[in-house]
């Protein structure tokens, strides 16, 4: 049985795409959270901000780890 011979090059490109639609599903995502918890602000106007807060915090500093992990990649 014969083994092809593997295109690094073709590899390469094909991982690089696969890292960058991760990433632009992570930006989306994040996005989708943020509208989510300013229109729960803006329809529920006694809720506590306080704890709205410290998720967006969170998911900011989770991006930010995302980011930080995937640059040290290349």
């Amino acid at each position: 049985m014969r083994r092809r011979k593997v295109n690094w090059d073709e590899e390469i490109k094909k991982s690089e795409e696969i890292r960058r639609k991760g990433l632009r599903l992570t930006l989306v995502t994040f996005l989708m959270a943020l509208f989510w918890l300013f229109g729960m602000g803006h329809m529920h106007k006694e809720w506590p901000w306080g704890s709205a807060l410290w998720v967006i915090l969170f998911l900011m500093g989770g991006a930010l780890l995302i980011f930080c992990v995937t640059g040290k990649r290349k």
